[in-house]
């Protein structure tokens, strides 16, 4: 992601583990969401790579523990 014209667009704020976490215009959160999804489907790796995101106004604290 981070070599992709879209790194200065929507930086990447926090890396944790497998989770990445973006900052974007609410306008812009779903090609955002989409970039990152690409960049990450991009890696080729022995098996297969998955991947699902979440996009909110909340930090990624709050979302994390809505989520449990």
């Amino acid at each position: 992601y981070s070599q992709t014209k879209h790194a200065h667009e929507w930086p990447l704020l926090l890396q944790v583990h497998d989770e990445l976490l973006v900052t974007a215009p609410k306008a812009k959160a779903k090609a955002a969401h989409q970039a990152l999804r690409e960049a990450m489907l991009a890696v080729k790796f022995s098996v297969p790579m998955l991947s699902d995101g979440k996009t909110g106004a909340l930090s990624w604290h709050r979302m994390k523990k809505e989520a449990a």
